[in-house]
C-alpha cells in the first residue's frame, strides 16, 4: 500500500469503517496501522476537524463503504477485487447500455 495521500486516507476510511463502524479519525486507526505492519505511518491523509476538535476523513465514503464487505471476507486483496469487479461492470454497462 501506498502511504501517501488518497490510497492511505481510503485504506484507513475502510479499515474505520470495518472495524469502528465510523468514519472518524482516531488512534485506534493508527494502532491498525502499525499493527498491519506498514513500512511508514499513512502520510498526506485528508482529513475534515470539526469545531469539537474531532477529526473525520476528508473523503467521499461511498467508494470505502463498497469496499468493506470484500475486505472483512479477505483482507488487503479484497480491496483489489473490489476494483476490478466495478471494473468489470463498468465494461459491461459500456457494452449493454
Amino acid at each position: 500500500m501506498h502511504r501517501w495521500g488518497d490510497t492511505s486516507t481510503y485504506y484507513m476510511q475502510i479499515q474505520s469503517i470495518s472495524d469502528d463502524f465510523d468514519i472518524q479519525y482516531s488512534a485506534s486507526d493508527i494502532q491498525r496501522v502499525v499493527q498491519n505492519r506498514f513500512d511508514d505511518l499513512p502520510a498526506g491523509l485528508f482529513l475534515i476537524k470539526t469545531q469539537s476538535g474531532n477529526y473525520f476523513y476528508g473523503k467521499e465514503f461511498s467508494y470505502a463503504l463498497i469496499n468493506v464487505p470484500l475486505y472483512k471476507i479477505l483482507g488487503d486483496p479484497g480491496i483489489l477485487v473490489t476494483n476490478s469487479l466495478m471494473f468489470f461492470l463498468m465494461i459491461v454497462m459500456d457494452t449493454f447500455i
